[in-house]
């Protein structure tokens, strides 16, 4: 049964006057039921009449079960309270401070917490995010199914190891991350069905699919989570559904779209929930109005934001929008301002280690140098850029691209929109690296 159960059939049951399978069906799901089982027990329906004799070994069962029940309900309190107790330890000396756990503990609680401390870690330590979720599973493995019930250890372990299929995707393991997420798949199918956990594998599916460039699938995946949230009334998980939809647009190539996908998700989501996810959000909005032309909207945007995404963004974020603001302020025609902040970004992209970004980077400032008819300056930055990419050994197709620029400028023949369509071409290989060059005819 997955409804709750009706008032009148609460106090239908109470009174013995179910059938007996209905009244095992009841009983089964008032054990799973913690919302249930309160309004059972406050209930005040029953008859005081003395029961028959049958009626009195039909009572015994029934308040066997609720007796097991109102433990469960105790059981599940405990639970949730220790969850925060597991995370706390895990949050001060990480996996080592488990044995140091109090013995007591039940599983269920340490598990709990595992996978909170694990989802917690997304953006930090992904090694890290993978171990705890293998512990969750681990752990998921040796519940008692007679404690925990057959079907709801299936469920145990399907959730974690969907969500170390997660984390293996997080860290760019992505045939671990396929053969994972199949076997939650398997779980699920023995498990008890439960549709929100159906919903959040839809939603790793959707992510992995993605991983893989395979943006269609995702995006139809993520439309169908986003209605299923926002039926069930959770505004925040819809508009993060919403939030990745129009980040994979904007992939695959529709930013006008992807706009209007990330200002919707923006409006829905709970900040306090997950503090990162408006950020990534609002950045991704305002690079898809840039792609878009609309130089004053992201402005707009980035002022207002400013704060939020400094705050919420490490070090390579702020750079990204430092870069970004470069980008708006090239758009508006400032190009000595633009000028200083490509360099700046440049420099501070080289250091962290970020070549690839660096050189496109670069490219951007030689389009800026080539507005300004610096063509000497704009050419030594397209021949170092160059030389980066053809160290890195970018995909056959975006390197046939930077030679070509090359040797535009070799033959004075280069201009501005050759260098702009490049460096577009540029900045989408580096999530599709399957794209191909179709430069504007002259």
């Amino acid at each position: 049964m997955s409804d709750h159960l009706r008032p009148e059939e609460i106090s239908a049951l109470l009174r013995l006057e179910l059938a007996p399978e209905r009244a095992r069906d009841a009983t089964a799901h008032l054990l799973r039921c913690p919302s249930c089982m309160e309004a059972a027990f406050q209930d005040s329906s029953a008859p005081e009449a003395a029961p028959t004799p049958e009626e009195a070994s039909y009572d015994a069962v029934i308040d066997r079960a609720l007796a097991g029940a109102r433990r469960a309900i105790v059981k599940i309190r405990r639970e949730q309270g220790t969850a925060e107790q597991v995370v706390a330890v895990l949050e001060a000396e990480g996996v080592a401070g488990l044995g140091r756990l109090p013995s007591h503990l039940e599983k269920l609680a340490v598990y709990e917490g595992l996978l909170a401390r694990s989802w917690a870690l997304r953006h930090e330590d992904v090694a890290q995010m993978a171990e705890l979720a293998r512990l969750a599973y681990e752990l998921a493995l040796r519940m008692d199914p007679v404690l925990h019930g057959h079907k709801e250890r299936m469920d145990l372990q399907c959730r974690a190891s969907a969500e170390l299929a997660n984390a293996y995707r997080a860290a760019d393991r992505l045939d671990l991350a396929d053969s994972t997420l199949e076997q939650a798949l398997r779980l699920y199918s023995q498990g008890t069905g439960d549709r929100l956990l159906g919903i959040r594998l839809l939603e790793l599916q959707a992510s992995l699919a993605a991983e893989r460039r395979q943006f269609d699938f995702a995006t139809r995946s993520l439309a169908v989570v986003h209605k299923f949230y926002l039926r069930h009334g959770d505004r925040h998980l819809a508009g993060r559904a919403l939030i990745s939809q129009g980040l994979y647009t904007g992939y695959s190539g529709e930013p006008e779209k992807a706009i209007q996908l990330l200002t919707e998700g923006i409006a829905l989501i709970d900040e306090s929930r997950d503090p990162n996810l408006p950020a990534i959000a609002i950045h991704n909005q305002i690079v898809c109005m840039v792609d878009c032309g609309l130089f004053r909207e992201a402005r707009k945007i980035l002022s207002e934001n400013q704060t939020r995404l400094e705050k919420h963004g490490d070090k390579i974020n702020q750079l990204k929008v430092k870069w970004l603001s470069g980008r708006i302020e090239a758009g508006f025609h400032q190009l000595s301002r633009a000028e200083a902040t490509f360099a700046a970004a440049q420099k501070g992209l080289e250091a962290a280690g970020l070549g690839f970004d660096a050189a496109i980077a670069g490219l951007d400032l030689a389009a800026v140098l080539m507005a300004q008819d610096r063509m000497n300056e704009a050419e030594a930055q397209v021949e170092a850029a160059g030389r980066v990419f053809i160290a890195l050994r970018i995909p056959r197709e975006a390197l046939a691209a930077v030679l070509m620029l090359q040797n535009a400028f070799e033959k004075r023949a280069a201009t501005l929109r050759i260098v702009e369509e490049v460096t577009a071409f540029l900045r989408r290989i580096e999530i599709d690296p399957g794209a191909g060059f179709d430069p504007r005819p002259s």
